[in-house]
Order: structure tokens, then sequence, then C-alpha cells
């Protein structure tokens, strides 16, 4: 009796055992499902929010490179040039750049300016008046991305991310395009000092072309600047290097020459530079140039603000980059340096009458100030 029982129960037991044994696979699929399923939704959710905190960095990176080069533009050796450097950079966000596919604005960034590309970043406040060497500028921006599949796996709603430039300005020493097509000769070729003027002063009329036969005497042959007679006997030397630069030119190549400083070649200090007579059309040219200008009559002090070497009320069209040339007999190029152009009725050349312009010092190619070192003529650069 026991026996057959016995032998009732087996596939009974049997049964309940493989029930049990599913009932555990069971489990262990879902568990194992589970932790898969957070496994593959926190990779997903790590390639996603990742992959936008990328563009992110991109959008804000690309905005506070905007930033850097226009503020590094205005940056004159001033405390206001600084201060404006400030206001330039944290102005006109959405114009510069906006982020989250062009959805959403930056906040003002962080402006700060130091000595060195490095290390030494200051506040505006914090910095002395006059600001001695301060030429690098450094501009911060952080945004917070949210986060969506990552937040299954993270307690986070959003991550920072955050993007910084440096951006300063680096002295030219060859100029491809934008040069105007005369070339001053120095008073003084020897005179490179630390604002390596070589003899010019600020303010004063010295002669971009010279006239045929320049004379003391005869006041309306020279420019104040080079009328006397060691600038005379110079220029005697040769006669034919008169001071313009485009030579075997048509009439409309010396006209984008002259209004819109387009050389053939570019210009570096070193270079022998030969010069040339007049052609007719210069005058025409340079006037119409004059006359584009906002401000196409204001002499040198009613023009400019002095301090900063800007435009008061004209828009940079009559102030022109210029190589300066070392005379006969090289003539070679010791750099370049801005000048302005004086109004229409002066620029009467051809004949035995010179072109004339104020010697402005330092400046800065793209800007309309001067740069923070006077020594020559400088650009906008990234360096960090």
């Amino acid at each position: 009796m026991f026996k057959a029982l016995s032998v009732t129960l087996r596939p009974l037991r049997i049964r309940i055992g493989c029930e049990r044994l599913q009932r555990r696979r069971r489990g262990f699929v879902v568990i194992a499902f589970t932790l898969s399923a957070v496994f593959l939704l926190g990779v997903t959710g790590l390639a996603f929010d990742v992959g936008r905190m990328y563009v992110a960095r991109s959008e804000a990176q690309s905005f506070v490179d905007s930033a850097a080069l226009q503020g590094a533009l205005q940056m004159d050796g001033t405390k206001e040039g600084l201060a404006a450097a400030v206001s330039v950079a944290q102005s006109n966000l959405d114009d510069r750049k906006r982020w989250a596919f062009n959805t959403a604005s930056f906040a003002a960034p962080d402006v700060t300016f130091s000595t060195t590309a490095g290390s030494g970043f200051k506040d505006l406040a914090s910095i002395p008046n006059p600001p001695i060497g301060y030429k690098f500028i450094r501009v911060a921006a952080k945004v917070n991305v949210p986060l969506t599949l990552l937040r299954v796996v993270v307690t986070a709603s959003g991550s920072d991310v955050a993007a910084g430039a440096v951006a300063t300005q680096v002295k030219l020493k060859t100029i491809a395009d934008g040069v105007f097509p005369f070339a001053p000769m120095a008073p003084n070729p020897a005179a490179t000092t630390s604002m390596s003027t070589w003899g010019f002063q600020e303010g004063v009329l010295y002669t971009l072309q010279w006239a045929s036969v320049p004379d003391i005497d005869h006041p309306n042959t020279t420019c104040p600047g080079d009328a006397n007679a060691g600038m005379i006997a110079r220029f005697n030397i040769d006669q034919n290097n008169r001071g313009f630069i485009v030579n075997q030119a048509s009439a409309s190549e010396i006209q984008t020459a002259i209004i819109n400083g387009t050389t053939d070649y570019p210009i570096s200090e070193g270079d022998t530079l030969m010069t040339a007579g007049t052609k007719e059309t210069e005058t025409k040219f340079v006037n119409n140039r004059v006359d584009s200008d906002l401000d196409p009559s204001h002499l040198f002090a009613d023009y400019l603000d002095l301090e900063h070497m800007r435009p008061i009320t004209g828009n940079s069209t009559r102030i022109v980059i210029i190589p300066v040339n070392s005379g006969p007999p090289d003539r070679l190029i010791l750099g370049f340096a801005r000048f302005l152009l004086q109004p229409s009725p002066f620029n009467g050349m051809g004949g035995n009458k010179p072109l004339c312009g104020w010697y402005m010092g330092s400046g800065l190619l793209g800007g309309d100030g001067k740069p923070v070192e006077d020594d020559g003529i400088y650009r906008v650069a990234l360096v960090r």
C-alpha cells in the first residue's frame, strides 16, 4: 500500500519541482531584464544627454570666442578702453550667438583681464589706472543643460557646461590686404624706440605723395611735417619715387587699391619698396574715399577723440593704414602706421601738389581706435 502511494506521489513531486524551477527562472529573467533595461537606459541617456552637452559646449565656445575678439578691439591701454571691452562683450548677446539649437539666450558672460595669457586675470574694478600691460581679455560663459534620460540614473536635473576664451592684440609685420597704396618717408628712420614713431608726431601733416618739385619757399608744394631742407634733400636723391606704390595699373585697379586698400601682394617689414609718380585718377579716388566718410570735412582735432584716437562722428573711412619707408637709398619698410586723410578740397594732387595726411600712430586692423601698445598695427586673435 505504501509502495503504491509512493509511486503515485512521485509524479506530483516532480511536477511541483518543475513549477518551482520555472518560477525561479521567470524571476531571474525579470531581474535580468530589469537590470539590463536600467543599463540600456543609462547608456542611451549617457549618449543622448552627453551629446547635448557637447553641442552646448560648442555653442558656448563660439559665443565666448566672438565676445573675446570684439572686446579685444576696444582695449587701448586705458581703463576706459577696458570698460568698453566689458560693455561690448556683454552686449547684443543674441546677435552674437544663442544656444540650445538657437532657442535659448546666453547670460552676460564674465569678463576679466590680465598681463599674461595664462593667469592673473582680474575684474575691471581690481585693475589699476592706468592699466599698464593689461592686453589679454578672457570671456567665460556657463549654461545648465537639462538632463532627460540620465535623470533615471542620477539625481541631478541638469549639468553645467562652461566655455572660456582669451584674446589679445598681435603686432603685424606683414599685411596682405587693407593697406592704403602710399608710403611716407620716415623723418627719422633710426628712431625705433619703444614707441617706434620714426620721428613722426601725432597731429602733424606729412607727405604721403610728394610734389614733383617741392620747395620750402612755396608752401603749397610741401606738407608741414616735411617742409625742411633735410627731407627735401632726401627726396631729391631719387625724385621718381614720390610715394605711390601701385605701378603699371589700370584706372580700375588704382580705384580698388585706394578705395578698398586691396593690393596684389603682401607688404612686410624689411621689404624694399619702390614707389612711383602720380596718375591723374589718384586725386579723384582719394577724394571719393574721403567723401564716403560720415565726417568728410573736420580737421584732425575735431575729427578724433584724441585720448582714444577714435573718430567722434566719422566712420573711419578717412583713417588709412600705410607702410612707412626708410627713404633712399634702400627704401625699406620700417613698419605700418595710421594716417588721417584731409578733407577733399586739400587733396589736389597732380602737377606740383603733394598729398598730405595727419599722423595718428598705431592702430588696429579691423578696429577704429588705438591698440594697447603704441608701436605699429595690430590685429586681434584668440590665444586660448
